[in-house]
């Protein structure tokens, strides 16, 4: 016996089915093998720190 899905479970779906729509639209060699600047995109800007040990003891005090 199947049974139909109710309202939640219908919009869960819906949104699962537009996922992997958006999915199927990128190319398996993409997925596969992902060019540099897809894997940088996320990736946090550089912020320049002093280095270590170069504070002067005298001006933390």
């Amino acid at each position: 016996m199947t049974s139909t899905p109710d309202e939640d479970d219908r919009a869960a779906l819906d949104d699962l089915r537009e996922e992997i729509d958006a999915l199927k639209q990128i190319p398996e060699e993409e997925l596969v093998n992902p060019s540099p600047a897809k894997l940088n995109e996320a990736a946090p800007e550089p912020v320049p720190t002093d280095a270590p040990g170069s504070e002067d003891a005298s001006e933390s005090e």
